[in-house]
């Protein structure tokens, strides 16, 4: 759950930082902040992608069955 609220985050940083950039408003500051948010959302999703392509908690020499 905490993942997809730092998702959303990130998605309302990159757009309003892409939104700050396309009204010209406060110079270099929409490139931080969509920076920020782009960042967010590479760790996020790189964070599912570890998920998924880990081994199960079950897996060899995690103490399993044996």
């Amino acid at each position: 759950m905490a993942r997809l609220i730092w998702l959303i985050v990130a998605a309302i940083l990159g757009l309003a930082g892409y939104d700050l950039l396309l009204r010209d408003l406060l110079g270099w500051t929409g490139y931080f902040v969509a920076g920020v948010g782009i960042g967010i959302a590479a760790a996020v999703v790189g964070s599912y992608a570890h998920d998924a392509l880990a081994p199960s908690p079950q897996g060899r020499g995690r103490g399993g069955d044996r």
